[in-house]
């Protein structure tokens, strides 16, 4: 790498050329030309210049590199904005070059100051970094030099360590990956209606479905994941060839299809199952071999020798975007928290099996690797018999098609310095990487018999664009799945069989399957898959088959230890076609549903806690497994934490359970965590609840930490308030842009009688595909002034305060402002009761609603915002007393005295029986006393705010309002003051903030008035009395 110094000096040359009046384009080009020289870019013979960029062409390349084009002029435009026959001409140069199979892959337009990326097909130009770059100054010289760098695959430093920052500068988002996702995009549009693709990219989805719940049912661009999934994938499997020393560049320009298919690998390493043909081989089949050869030159960029075993994540999160995986609910174990359970778990690696039923990129899989192979190196065991016990001592499934690349190529790069050893020693390697596609639940959405009790069978999705329903299925015969090594090597020899056009038959004889049962079974079978290769769809199934029915052998052989991260999405995510099988297994097989106003709750975390200990975990065995923190005392956990679990019996106090929640920042998960080991047991009388006591650990992420024991507070118990009782939850308006409304001024001369000119009130808040709606059928629209409410969520409660409502639509009847329900009714509510106007909105809305919503939500649009009767109940109650409060975050409450106002689901309300009564509850909820009362019983979301507030706040001993009570009197006088100093205040701050053009957001308002109720008469009054009461109550 050049030094500072010497790119510095020849970017001064750059810019006195730019600075120079009356320069012409060759002097900048020469300035340029020797940068790239002097730095060590490019070599002087590999410099082109005034070289057409076509046989054919009559124009000349001012300047050209093996794959970069540089076009100059005196100035490009307006300073960076470049003027529009410039870079139609060099678009015009690009296009030529790559219709001619010449390499040029990039073009660059300069003025020597101001540098523009161009690429075939990327449409408006793009000023901001990296697609640009700025000179502004000598001093900028390496800048510049990294610049070009990155952009080309000549222009390169090569033997590059392959660390977090530069994989994912090279590698990730930016020029040259948008460039080969856009190609990649190309060929899979050309080819997506392939048979085999086709195939491929069903079985990805359902499988992938498995995995994530109905979020990718939800999905909008499957393809355009699907396209990015198999990039991933083909970079995690060239990386790991290259990191075993295979020239993958030299490989690609020969024979790339053997890259993607895996058996070079096999061939030189004796290393199967990391790379192998599955859903995204696909490039290799359709003649995407450019594309490939490009991937493999850019990857050789790096020295793969020095890769650390964790490149698999590394790759992953510079490929697949945070938006994404969180949308996904895609995370993975920190490397730190996973070593951790495993040095907690496996005491004897070298005799106890491990396996990680949701291995997603490989975390366990790596601890357990490096601790198995450490202990075989401290007992004196040879390299090659280090490798031939880790084959059987750490095994990982997952359902995921992409995390099983990752964790086969962490397991191989783990156990790389053992499988080079032992070819060093001169011993002959042979190993399959113990890490398979399969579904650790044995539950499959397609059909309730995939796992029966003789049979395994595996559904065959129907051709694409077939109007034929042809109910295929693979069946083959459960014993010999069981036989997990000899099944694997039938479907092996039956591929290639029917492959070859040999008889699949022959395969039967070779493995000496005889005459029977069995042998019918699999003869139907090998005349399926000859029928599907005869269609074009057979690639996939060897592979396929071997991984998915790999649970059911492990099953036959239980392991000593489970470790992981089960998937944390609730019943209600899953995919409807496998939430009632799920659910059944929860209440019918298992016994831990809790289900009633748990059931929106219900995480499928602790169904898999149990099924894998069911399943897989022999007797004595022991399970650590990180599950949502409200494992540890929350209702919906509750049947659970029992550990009679009906068909298996487990000892949940085999360790200390890990609380987590005070690991900040907590940039791992999506909510706090927490960690529960358990050893099944045979005899019921040995079944232990989980311990009352966790051990807290508080620290930053990864450490060091401090660890101390803290109580645990089950939060399932009866509530000790009445008010629990009288509590109820707003109503369901969602969609909000649907309903949410503006009000506008009215652009025309006359706005008719009794109506308001409405919009929709967007907000950042918005999910898909809502937020990407715009809506226009709603905007500037009159409406019936009887339809428009004001409306209160948690963006309009303030400590004692109520902030200005928001305004909402409703069909509630323009005569009784209640909701007139009418079967069938005009979209279920009666037409009578609506306005005209309100009469076609409300049909507008419902077709919006119906086209958008996603697959798994059954409820029509009235159905939802009367969900549980949560509009109808404000409506039947009306009070001109209400008391709100949040859901979540800190206990924050006011009092709503208009009757008419609709109360949003992100809100509980009560009805007071009297101001007082109103003015008692808003002083207890808002005190700090109350708040660190209730924080033990809560756990937080992923925005760090308390959850379920609602639920455990009237757990506490809270008294109903006695007028006679002089305590309480007190408490509701005390509010009363505190509301009033409250409005005081923030009338006086919101006016200051107004006139200074700073916000007045609901943050602001709570954090201003807390400070000043932590530092006024009435605040402290507030907090001396209901100290008293709860000290009354509790002590």
């Amino acid at each position: 790498m050049p030094t500072p110094e010497l790119c510095n000096q020849f970017a001064q040359y750059i810019l006195n050329r730019h600075n120079q009046a009356g320069v012409a384009e060759a002097d900048i080009r020469a300035a340029v030309r020797d940068f790239l020289i002097e730095t060590g870019l490019a070599e002087r013979e590999a410099i082109d210049m005034e070289q057409s960029p076509a046989s054919g062409w009559s124009g000349r390349v001012d300047l050209r590199t093996r794959d970069i084009i540089i076009e100059f002029k005196v100035r490009i435009g307006d300073q960076i904005n470049p003027a529009e026959q410039n870079v139609t001409q060099l678009d015009d140069y690009l296009k030529a070059a790559v219709d001619g199979g010449r390499p040029q892959r990039f073009g660059i337009l300069t003025d020597g100051k101001y540098w523009i990326l161009r690429w075939p097909g990327m449409g408006p130009v793009r000023t901001q970094p990296p697609n640009a770059f700025t000179l502004s100054s000598a001093e900028h010289g390496l800048l510049l030099y990294e610049w070009l760098r990155d952009q080309s695959q000549a222009l390169e430093e090569r033997g590059v360590a392959p660390t977090d920052e530069d994989v994912k500068a090279r590698l990730g988002d930016g020029p040259r990956f948008e460039s080969h996702i856009r190609a990649l995009t190309e060929l899979y549009e050309a080819k997506r209606n392939d048979p085999t693709i086709a195939l491929k990219r069903d079985l990805w989805r359902s499988l992938l479905a498995a995995a994530l719940g109905q979020v990718v049912e939800e999905e909008p661009d499957l393809d355009r994941l699907f396209v990015r999934h198999t990039y991933l994938s083909v970079v995690v499997g060239l990386a790991v060839q290259a990191a075993f020393g295979i020239e993958i560049e030299a490989t690609a320009n020969n024979d790339p299809v053997a890259l993607l298919g895996g058996q070079l690998f096999v061939d030189q390493t004796g290393v199967s199952g990391v790379v192998e043909s599955d859903f995204f081989t696909w490039p290799a089949e359709v003649g995407g071999d450019e594309w490939i050869r490009d991937l493999a030159r850019r990857i050789g960029w790096f020295n793969w020798n020095e890769a650390e075993s964790d490149i698999a994540r590394i790759l992953y999160e510079s490929v697949i975007p945070a938006d994404d995986r969180r949308r996904l609910g895609e995370y993975y174990t920190p490397d730190w928290l996973a070593r951790e359970i495993v040095d907690a778990v496996v005491t004897d690696p070298l005799n106890q099996r491990v396996l990680d039923p949701a291995c997603g990129s490989g975390s366990f899989i790596f601890a357990a690797v490096r601790k198995y192979l450490a202990a075989a190196q401290a007992d004196g065991r040879s390299s090659a018999q280090a490798v031939g016990g880790l084959l059987d001592h750490v095994i990982g499934i997952d359902v995921h098609p992409v995390a099983v690349h990752l964790a086969r190529a962490t397991w191989t790069l783990a156990a790389r310095d053992a499988l080079e050893g032992a070819v060093a020693d001169g011993e002959a390697v042979s190993a399959t990487v113990p890490v398979y596609l399969g579904d650790s639940l044995q539950l499959r959405a397609e059909t309730s018999g995939l796992f029966a009790q003789q049979t395994v069978t595996i559904p065959v999705p129907d051709p694409p664009n077939s109007e034929l329903e042809f109910n295929r299925e693979l069946e083959f015969p459960r014993a010999l799945v069981e036989q997990a090594d000899w099944f694997d090597n039938l479907m092996t020899r039956m591929a290639n069989a029917i492959e070859n056009g040999e008889d699949p038959a022959w395969a039967l004889d070779d493995e000496q399957v005889g005459e029977g049962a069995d042998r019918e079974m699999l003869e139907k079978t090998a005349a399926l898959l000859q029928q599907l290769h005869e269609e074009g769809r057979d690639h996939i199934w060897a592979y396929y088959t071997r991984n998915v029915v790999r649970p059911i052998a492990l099953r036959a052989d239980p392991v000593d230890v489970i470790v992981g991260n089960p998937p944390w999405i609730t019943y209600h995510q899953t995919r409807a076609q496998v939430r009632l099988s799920l659910e059944d297994m929860s209440k019918s097989t298992y016994d831990i549903w809790t289900g009633g106003l748990y059931a929106k709750h219900q995480d499928i975390s602790s169904l898999f806690f149990t099924r894998c200990s069911h399943l897989y975990l022999r007797f004595d065995g022991i399970i650590g497994m990180v599950l949502p923190h409200s494992a540890l005392q929350t209702g919906q956990f509750a049947k659970w934490r029992v550990g009679k679990w009906r068909q298996v019996q487990c000892r949940l106090d085999v360790l200390t359970p890990w609380d987590l929640e005070r690991v900040e920042p907590n940039t791992f998960f999506p909510i706090p965590s927490c960690v529960v080991f358990a050893e099944r047991v045979e005899n019921e009388s040995r079944t232990r609840g989980l311990p009352r006591q966790a051990l807290r650990w508080r620290g930053p992420e990864g450490g060091p930490f401090i660890r101390q024991s803290v109580a645990l507070h089950d939060t399932l118990g009866v509530h000790a308030s009445p008010y629990a009782d009288r509590a109820r939850a707003g109503a369901s308006l969602f969609p909000r842009s649907l309903f949410f409304a503006t009000i506008n001024k009215q652009k025309g001369l006359v706005q008719a009688a009794n109506t308001q000119t409405v919009s929709p009130r967007r907000s950042k808040q918005e999910k898909t595909p809502w937020k990407e709606l715009e809506l226009p059928e709603l905007s500037n629209q009159p409406i019936e002034a009887e339809h428009v409410f004001d409306a209160h969520l948690g963006e309009t409660v303030a400590p004692f305060l109520l902030l200005d409502p928001l305004k909402v639509v409703l069909p509630l009847s323009k005569d009784t402002a209640e909701l007139e329900k009418q079967d069938p009714g005009w979209y279920g509510v009666n037409p009578q009761a609506l306005g005209t106007r309100m009469r076609r909105r409300w049909r507008v809305i419902n077709d919006i609603h119906g086209k958008h919503k996603g697959p798994n939500t059954d409820r029509t649009l009235l159905e939802q915002i009367d969900y549980f009767g949560q509009l109808t109940a404000q409506r039947l109650q009306k009070s001109n007393i209400r008391v709100v409060y949040p859901q979540a975050g800190r206990p924050t409450a006011a009092v709503v005295t208009d009757e008419e106002a609709i109360i949003d689901y992100r809100l509980f309300w009560i009805t007071a029986k009297s101001m007082a009564e109103a003015e008692y509850l808003i002083a207890i909820i808002n005190s700090t006393a109350i708040w660190e009362a209730v924080i033990p019983l809560t756990t937080k979301n992923w925005a760090g705010n308390s959850r379920d507030v609602e639920k455990h706040l009237w757990r506490l001993p809270i008294p109903e309002y006695d007028d006679s009570n002089s305590l309480h009197v007190e408490i509701a006088q005390a509010g009363e003051d505190a509301a009033a100093g409250a409005k005081v205040l923030w009338d006086e701050i919101r006016a200051e903030r107004e006139d200074k053009g700073q916000s007045t957001s609901v943050t602001v308002a709570r954090r201003e008035i807390r400070k000043w109720l932590s530092e006024s008469s009435e605040g402290q009054r507030v907090e001396e009395l209901v100290g008293r009461l709860l000290g009354g109550q509790m002590g």
